[in-house]
């Protein structure tokens, strides 16, 4: 995700509700009702989170190697943190603003924020 130290990632239980925007317009906590994993890293910028959302047949959100297990670690950009069996949600929470390339689409591999 960035460039920092990974303090800790925690298992939050929950449902799995679809996260489809339909249903999101029906439901719009569903983000905070659905099983979920939140992980915390310190970077220069302050504290992100990157909260990782399963969803109706996409209960199953595996961690990269062992971040349950560690904190305190160092992360790079690019790191695989964790996936999805079939794809989800990922919720990103930033002390600072930026400004996303893309609203409407986030394609594997392309950069989700531009820091100004």
């Amino acid at each position: 995700p960035l460039n920092g130290d990974y303090r800790f990632c925690k298992s939050i239980k929950g449902a799995l509700y679809p996260v489809a925007p339909w249903f999101v317009k029906l439901l719009p906590s569903v983000f905070a009702k659905n099983y979920r994993t939140v992980s915390k890293i310190e970077s220069d910028l302050g504290s992100f989170y990157v909260v990782m959302v399963g969803a109706l047949n996409v209960g199953s959100i595996e961690m990269a190697r062992g971040f349950f297990k560690f904190s305190d670690k160092k992360i790079n950009t690019g790191d695989l943190l964790g996936v999805f069996a079939l794809g989800s949600s990922v919720v990103f929470i930033s002390p600072v603003d930026f400004d996303t390339e893309d609203k409407s689409r986030v394609l594997f591999g392309k950069p989700l924020l531009q820091r100004h």
